[in-house]
């Protein structure tokens, strides 16, 4: 018989490579074991000795016979591939029963959601399966995506047999993924303790119920979603209805944008009728903006429709604010043409859209006097004819209006108010508070760089962790909201993952050549990535021979998400 390596491990050294396969970076494992960087080294080098590997990629997928994660091991990794920490919703479902046939049923249904999405199915060797989602792809809509393949695997369970209930669980956490350099999962390396996690949790709940972590109702607000108060961690499975979309959480005061506020007054009551446009990257304010219109509008007795477009997943395409009426898109259009000839009509959100109302409604023509206002992701600069559904090509230069960064004193101003309602984040009372209040503030000020929503999912987290941040570069924690939104948007544009990382080791850039020695390619490859990353806006060239990233929370993203190899 084979000798098993890993039995030769000391017990610090089985902790260092269970945080490895956790997704930890050393200095993470130095902060969660409490020792030095340096005792990590040795620790990784001894363990990798041990193991008779010389990579985490290798000690990843090494058998262990006294361990079973949820892990697919290949044989070799290509260099083409890369360990990347991956944002991830884990839905586990269970049966309360021993029938076999039930069983079949139910790892059968969820078997053939994960087909038709592109998600990963793994079977219990009991009554029970997970489907685990974003690791292929990160979007936005995977908490929508899970909570729907729970209701719907439930409604089909119910179908076989009416007396069964199901339940389940819902996590959300990092995974190991092995990736392909320009996106895509490679199939061959997947753990994350997320699994483990959403299981439990499972097991756990009560028959007919889905349980929910809190983290999952930071990325239903992502999405414009909420669920009714009694069912905050807690969902019947036998109830979709539960999902609510006319909410907007509890905005905080209109800080930093009224000029924006103005010129857009300016612009849809002095120019043509329209379709204007509201420019704006993920988290800078369009809605807020959209909001505080409205509102002010109202109280000057004018006609506003402020009308939100919904995900794929939500029970219809548009939905009317004030009245909580929701339609799907044909009835839209025929209450569109009926609205009054002086009420302004606001479609919030249009990145929601498929490309065809996109389309319809960015040549859509303006009858009589009626202004309309569109809102929708995008950058200054034209869009390529093949440019990626976050940067639409609207109206003209005239008709727009771009949100800017907001301005480091007024998103300051924004994370004190945000952080007002708790505790100064690690500290217990006198002068050490208003130290440690001052330095969270000055710390998520500097890495959300002018974009509001940056800001807000920094203080909340920090508010429900309590966890001190001293710089913008030692944030041990950083919130699955930010890391989802981030990481969706450079999935969608399929950026060299290897250029993108060797950058952002570089808190201030590198420079091109040394880039290209890094990345060991042919030179006449790496302009056409970095021209594709600048037209999307996110990395900047300040010469012609330095590049870095243009958001410094983008480049923290990377850097806390990849895997040292």
């Amino acid at each position: 018989m084979q000798d098993n390596p890993s039995a030769k491990l000391s017990p610090r050294q089985r902790q260092v490579l269970e945080l490895i396969r956790q997704g930890k970076s050393n200095n993470e494992i130095a902060f969660a074991l409490g020792i030095g960087l340096g005792t990590v080294k040795q620790h990784v080098v001894a363990l990798f000795r041990k193991l008779k590997v010389t990579s985490r990629t290798k000690a990843l997928t090494r058998p262990a016979a006294e361990e079973r994660p949820a892990v697919h091991s290949p044989t070799n990794l290509s260099e083409d591939i890369l360990l990347e920490r991956r944002p991830c919703v884990v839905l586990s479902l269970a049966l309360d029963t021993d029938n076999p046939n039930l069983q079949r049923a139910l790892k059968r249904n969820v078997a053939s959601i994960a087909q038709e999405t592109g998600d990963i199915f793994i079977s219990w060797r009991g009554a029970g399966c997970d489907l685990i989602l974003g690791v292929d792809q990160v979007s936005e809509t995977d908490c929508l995506r899970a909570l729907h393949g729970a209701w719907k695997t439930a409604h089909a369970i119910h179908r076989e047999e009416p007396t069964c209930r199901l339940k389940g669980a819902v996590a959300t956490g990092l995974a190991v993924a092995s990736m392909f350099r320009h996106g895509g999962w490679s199939g061959e390396v997947m753990a994350s303790s997320a699994i483990a996690l959403a299981r439990n949790m499972a097991t756990e709940a009560p028959s007919g119920s889905l349980l929910l972590d809190l983290a999952f109702l930071d990325l239903l607000r992502l999405c414009g979603a909420d669920l009714a108060k009694p069912h905050r961690t807690q969902v019947p499975l036998d109830a979709p209805q539960i999902l609510q979309w006319n909410c907007r959480e509890n905005p905080v005061s209109f800080i930093g944008r009224e000029t924006e506020l103005a010129r857009l007054t300016a612009l849809l009551e002095t120019s043509s009728p329209g379709p204007h446009v509201l420019f704006g990257p993920p988290g800078s304010g369009k809605t807020r903006i959209c909001m505080e219109f409205a509102h002010r509008a109202h109280a000057g007795k004018r006609m506003v429709r402020l009308v939100r477009c919904l995900p794929p997943q939500a029970p219809a395409s548009f939905l009317d604010t004030s009245s909580a009426t929701v339609w799907n898109r044909d009835t839209f259009l025929l209450h569109l043409r009926s609205l009054p000839e002086n009420e302004l009509l606001i479609l919030d959100d249009t990145h929601w859209l498929c490309e065809r109302d996109r389309s319809h409604f960015r040549n859509l023509e303006p009858s009589g006097s009626k202004a309309m206002l569109f809102t929708d992701r995008g950058v200054r600069e034209s869009a390529a004819p093949d440019s990626s559904p976050d940067e639409p090509a609207w109206g003209t230069e005239g008709q727009a209006l771009h949100l800017e960064p907001l301005s480091t004193p007024r998103i300051t101003d924004l994370v004190t108010e945000a952080l007002a309602s708790g505790p100064a984040p690690g500290t217990s009372s006198g002068p050490t508070i208003d130290s440690g209040r001052t330095k969270l503030i000055e710390s998520i000020t500097l890495l959300a760089a002018g974009n509001p929503r940056f800001a807000l999912e920094l203080a909340r987290d920090a508010l429900r962790t309590q966890g001190p941040a001293v710089s913008p570069d030692n944030l041990r924690h950083m919130p699955i909201s930010i890391l989802t939104m981030i990481r969706s948007r450079l999935d969608r544009l399929a950026l060299d993952r290897r250029m993108l990382r060797i950058i952002a080791a570089f808190p201030e850039g590198i420079a091109i050549g040394e880039l290209v020695r890094a990345l060991g390619g042919p030179k006449d490859s790496l302009p056409g990535g970095i021209a594709k990353a600048q037209q999307y806006n996110v990395l900047a060239q300040e010469k012609s021979d330095h590049v870095r990233f243009a958001h410094p929370m983008v480049r923290h993203v990377v850097d806390h998400l990849g895997m040292e190899s």
